[in-house]
């Protein structure tokens, strides 16, 4: 997220909400439809001997890994208290901390039943990478809902925690920004060793500060060849961008689509966004030599990008000013359903070359179907 907490206080980011709600029914329904591929979840826990973690000598990294399976009858699927309990850390008292205040949270979605089983057999072929780049200390799981999506659209999805040099926070920093791309390309080296997954160039998506540190990571790593950035903070951080020195928007030629929350005014952001990291030219107005897609999601907050926030009536009911002005709490839940689809025609149409999903990026989204109050869109060819 922007600074962290862009349109969610920090204390919220980092210890979640925890505020008793009465019990009550999840209110988030995930509107997109599962592709043709049953899907599976494994998670591995992996090192980065290369960097050291704190007083450790090598970077501890969780990798969730979702991808196409053979699923026999009566299988169980995860849920989303499952989720959570991915996360448990007992070596590590504040991550638990945050982990179990914001899972608590969530209660009245803690048994949505979602897509994935855990350590189903892998189905046989190979399939393109995608990496997920969570926001701001993010759980690797934050965007399960997606990520199982992508899954089942035939993509080995990858994704860890988004955690700072040393600590499990992450630091709103050129360190901090720099760490997440390096483990990013540390997620593209190990998905290479995967049986099931292709030799091919691998798209990021990345949400809020995800979506800054996916961009730094495709200038230092040739291996990335589209990105997704989910209201990503190259918007909200030009100037880390143009303090770099071999970050350079205007040079890259790779495909990128871009999602903006629905109040995106200049004067907006500069309330909240560290004005250093302001100071800085426009990402997306120097995105001139690849495709650019950019869509505007009305009626979404910062937040309402990763379903683990869509899943927390806690925030909702917390916080209902940061929707944008005339929307709704369903708006956002509309939103996100959208915003997935947009997802995989992009990555159908530039990982695997698909003109139909291309011809659907091009058309406005109410030619596909989108009413003119959820989203707007535009598209720019690159020079």
């Amino acid at each position: 997220m922007l600074s962290g907490s862009f349109r969610v206080p920090l204390a919220a980011v980092l210890l979640g909400l925890g505020v008793p709600g009465a019990q009550a029914e999840s209110k988030f329904q995930f509107s997109a439809r599962p592709g043709s591929h049953s899907v599976g979840l494994r998670v591995i826990e992996q090192h980065d001997s290369s960097r050291p973690y704190g007083t450790e000598s090598v970077r501890p990294i969780q990798i969730l890994v979702w991808y196409p399976a053979v699923v026999g009858g009566g299988a169980t699927t995860m849920r989303v208290r499952d989720y959570g309990a991915l996360s448990s850390d007992p070596a590590n008292g504040p991550r638990s901390i945050k982990v179990a205040s914001f899972v608590a949270g969530m209660e009245p979605a803690l048994d949505d039943s979602l897509w994935a089983v855990k350590d189903a057999s892998i189905e046989s072929g190979r399939f393109p990478v995608v990496i997920y780049a969570p926001g701001a200390s993010g759980e690797a799981w934050e965007n399960a809902d997606l990520c199982e999506l992508i899954a089942s659209q035939g993509y080995v999805v990858l994704a860890s925690p988004s955690q700072g040099v040393a600590t499990w926070t992450m630091t709103l920093d050129m360190p901090g920004v720099a760490t997440q791309a390096a483990d990013i390309s540390f997620l593209i080296s190990y998905a290479r060793t995967l049986p099931n997954a292709a030799e091919s160039s691998v798209a990021v998506l990345g949400d809020s500060w995800g979506g800054l540190a996916n961009v730094f990571a495709a200038a230092r790593d040739s291996r990335v060849g589209a990105l997704v950035s989910l209201d990503g903070s190259i918007r909200y951080a030009p100037g880390l961008v143009a303090r770099s020195g071999d970050v350079h928007p205007e040079q890259m030629k790779i495909p990128l689509l871009s999602f903006e929350q629905g109040d995106n005014s200049r004067e907006y952001v500069e309330r909240y966004a560290d004005p250093v990291n302001l100071d800085g030219t426009s990402v997306l107005n120097a995105w001139t030599h690849g495709d650019l897609v950019r869509v505007h999601m009305l009626g979404m907050p910062h937040a309402a990008f990763t379903s683990q926030w869509q899943r927390s009536e806690d925030y909702w009911r917390t916080y209902p000013e940061l929707l944008p002005p005339d929307a709704r709490r369903e708006d956002a839940v509309v939103g996100y359903g959208w915003v997935a689809r947009y997802v995989v025609k992009f990555l159908d149409a530039y990982v695997k070359n698909d003109a139909a999903a291309r011809a659907f990026l091009h058309r406005a989204p109410v030619q596909n179907g989108a009413s003119r109050e959820v989203m707007t869109a535009t598209s720019r060819a690159a020079k």
